[in-house]
């Protein structure tokens, strides 16, 4: 049986002419009007795992058609509830209002419009593997008690490696030892707007892998483990076997590969291989990141690939096969390079 969690009603938001806003008892308590909220996932592509679909707070805002704050209401639930579970309510007084739901996000109880909570930054950093940021906003004319479902989706996507064929042209390739000894993300936007993108403030892993710190087990692989493909092999993965990797959009619109100082530029899963000695890169590029977007990197390597993780693999040595999907079952892109 799904869990209910409810809280206490919110006061209205009373404001006045050049002062802050303070809560106050609303005048006629008749007049209000409940409105009963829940969080789904299946409208707006979040379909995914039960981490991925975690939530461990979420705020609901309300603004009135003018566009100042109206109510507001921060519920906290346990590590266990997922979308379908998250509930709470709000009474507001009758007309058309703007109510906004934002998940996994620090507390942000002092915003006083939609228009300040469009300008609000979400960082990537604020993000976990079991608490990723989502958002959501619905439009409604309140004139009666009601349940309220608001579709919400997450601000991050997600990079999964799906699969590694060794097919080496070169008979002298053919013979060695190939292994996958880490793979990361490169080029990764720390930040962006709640509600819509906006020009980053801040780069992760700019040009070469860094330490990560917390932000580790959403940009690097979490297992030491080579992956040994021998030739003519193909290794296949589930999520479990090689876990996904969450990075912010990125819209730049041209890759700066070949500029050795630091420019903004296309993210990059990079995969450190092993090949007989020597080590090589092979960075699959994934121009223009979307929110919520699911991308499937399926590799096929045919010669060495290249010496820094930040510059491309010549095209006849790597076959790359990107499939972008939405977070659920949804239209595939494929792109081969």
């Amino acid at each position: 049986m799904k869990r209910k969690l409810y809280l206490a009603a919110v006061a209205a938001v009373a404001f006045a002419a050049c002062n802050e806003p303070v809560a106050s008892e609303p005048e006629n308590l008749q007049g209000l009007v409940k409105l009963d909220l829940s969080l789904s996932s299946g409208e707006t592509k979040s379909v995914g795992t039960n981490d991925e679909n975690r939530i461990t707070n979420v705020q609901i805002y309300v603004f009135d058609d003018s566009g100042d704050i109206e109510a507001y209401k921060m519920e906290k639930y346990t590590t266990q509830t997922v979308v379908s579970s998250a509930k709470t309510f709000v009474d507001c007084v009758p007309g058309t209002k703007k109510i906004v739901a934002v998940a996994n996000a620090p507390e942000m109880p002092d915003v006083k419009s939609y228009d300040e909570l469009s300008g609000k930054t979400s960082y990537l950093s604020d993000n976990g593997t079991k608490n990723l940021q989502m958002i959501g906003e619905i439009d409604l004319d309140v004139t009666v008690a009601t349940e309220i479902t608001i579709p919400v989706s997450r601000i991050a996507a997600k990079i999964t490696i799906a699969s590694i064929k060794n097919d080496m042209a070169l008979d002298y390739y053919k013979g060695m030892s190939f292994s996958i000894t880490n793979i990361f993300m490169l080029n990764v936007v720390g930040s962006t707007g709640f509600l819509e993108d906006k020009e980053p403030e801040t780069w992760y892993n700019m040009m070469q892998r860094a330490d990560n710190g917390s932000l580790r087990f959403l940009l690097d692989r979490n297992s030491s483990t080579p992956i040994n493909v021998n030739y003519s092999e193909t290794v296949t993965f589930t999520q479990e076997q090689e876990h996904a990797y969450y990075v912010y959009p990125n819209s730049t619109e041209t890759d700066s590969s070949d500029q050795e100082e630091w420019c903004p530029r296309y993210t990059r899963m990079v995969l450190e291989a092993r090949l007989g000695s020597d080590v090589y890169y092979y960075p699959v590029s994934i121009p223009d990141i979307e929110r919520n977007t699911a991308y499937e990197v399926h590799l096929t390597v045919t010669r060495p690939g290249s010496s820094l993780p930040d510059v491309p693999v010549n095209v006849v040595a790597v076959s790359i096969t990107v499939n972008v999907v939405d977070w659920n079952d949804g239209a595939e892109i494929n792109e081969t390079i």
